[in-house]
Formats: C-alpha cells, sequence, structure tokens
C-alpha cells in the first residue's frame, strides 16, 4: 500500500511587490512528502527555499496553486482555521531561534499552549520536552543566559511541545558549531526514526543532506533535481 501524502503542493507559485518592482520567487513548484520521510531541501540564496517552507507551514498564502498538509487543502481554511492546523500539527524550527529574550526558557517552550483552545498550560509537558532534548535542568534561565546550542535546544523543545507529526526546519544548523549542529541532526534523525515525524529541512549544509532520506534542490523557484529513494503515495483527500 502507498505512503499518505501528508504534504502536497500542486503548482504553487508565489510573487512579491507589483509592476516593475515584482519578483516571482515560486515559479509553479509541485511536490509531494510521504508521512515519516525526512527531506531536505537545498539551494542558493534568493531561490525560494524559504519561500516554499512559509507556504507549507502556513504562514504566507500561494498566489496560485494548491497546497495540501494533513489531510487540509489551504485553500479551504481561514486564517484562524490555519492557525489552529498550524498549531497543532506543525512546529517550527529556525536559524534565528525566535525565543522571547524576557521570558524564561519554561515559559519560552509553554508559549505555543497559549494559543491552545482550551489555553490548557501543560507545565509537565513542557519539562518532558526540555528534558528530551537534554535542557531540563535551565528552565529558570532566559536566553541570554544560554549558548546558541542551548537557544536551538530550547527552540526544537518549544517546537515539540504539541507533538506535532510535522517539523519544518529553515537551516536549523546554521548558527550552530559543527558538534552541536551533529548533535542536533541526529535528534532530528531520531525524532524522524523513533517517533515517525516528518521532516522537511531547509539547508545549505552538506552534513544535513546526508541525513536526508531525499533530497529536493530548487532554483529560481523552480525544483530542478531530487535525489534518493522515489515514493509512491496515495492523493490527498482534502477536508
Amino acid at each position: 500500500m502507498s505512503d499518505p501524502a501528508i504534504i502536497q503542493l500542486e503548482d504553487v507559485k508565489k510573487s512579491y511587490g507589483e509592476g516593475k518592482a515584482r519578483q516571482e520567487v515560486l515559479r509553479g513548484v509541485s511536490l509531494d512528502i510521504a508521512k515519516g520521510e525526512l527531506v531536505a531541501l537545498v539551494g542558493q540564496s534568493g531561490s525560494g527555499k524559504s519561500t516554499l517552507l512559509n507556504i507549507v507551514g502556513g504562514l504566507d498564502r500561494t498566489d496560485a496553486g494548491r497546497v495540501a498538509v494533513a489531510g487540509h487543502d489551504y485553500a479551504r481554511l481561514d486564517d484562524a482555521r490555519l492557525a489552529r492546523l498550524r498549531n497543532d500539527k506543525i512546529g517550527f524550527i529556525f536559524q534565528s531561534f525566535h525565543l522571547l529574550e524576557h521570558l524564561t526558557v519554561l515559559e519560552n517552550v509553554l508559549l505555543p499552549s497559549f494559543f491552545a483552545p482550551n489555553g490548557v498550560h501543560g507545565r509537565d509537558r513542557a519539562l518532558e520536552a526540555l528534558d528530551r532534548v537534554g535542557i531540563a535542568a535551565y528552565e529558570g534561565r532566559r536566553p541570554g543566559e544560554l549558548s546558541g546550542g542551548q537557544k536551538q535546544r530550547v527552540a526544537i523543545a518549544r517546537a515539540l511541545f504539541n507533538r506535532p507529526g510535522i517539523l519544518l526546519c529553515d537551516e536549523p544548523t546554521g548558527n550552530l558549531d559543527s558538534e552541536t549542529g551533529r548533535e542536533v541532526i541526529e535528534f532530528f534523525k531520531q525524532l524522524n526514526r523513533d517517533d515517525g515525524v516528518t521532516l522537511l529541512i531547509v539547508t545549505h549544509e552538506e552534513r544535513v543532506s546526508q541525513a536526508a532520506s531525499r533530497v529536493l534542490r530548487i532554483a529560481d523557484g523552480r525544483l530542478v533535481a531530487h535525489e534518493g529513494r522515489s515514493v509512491e503515495l496515495s492523493p490527498v483527500v482534502p477536508s
């Protein structure tokens, strides 16, 4: 039986600006990612890879084309429903961490709970996530007291708080030293192998690409190649 497509893009286009300043960033991108894949998306700066990641994550809307994630067609979701899906099903990890400096480590990890419909404040769940990334002892510290690697671990714990089935990562090792970057990659592989988490990782680093089951290459807003196993996918049934 073929794997379900947990991420599906069909002829997605995206531009910014108007008139002579208009710039085409995505020029008809189509791709399928199966549940449980670890996929690297590589390309030069300005190739459209971060824009594509933002569209998959519902942080940006397309100009044309279809996006379906976890069985939900984005065109059928208003902003509130899209935000709910994003909070429940998708975790985000960024190069610059995006931690709030005035909050403690624990409070940063708890942030997703404030957007939950029931307003659940899961301190135990946050501590569990921090323990999983090996940084529970730092729960009372603030980001300014942490190293870059520790900050990224906090960001990963926050992304894991709602136990998402999908992790979207934008240059997650870009600000880390070699050893810490290797540890983060190994943790991603563990999440993928043991928990079945689907990962789409934007990267320019070869060490990240080597960990992926599939590598997609993007240039000038178009997918130009993929390396790794081909995946036979069943169609998404949009909700």
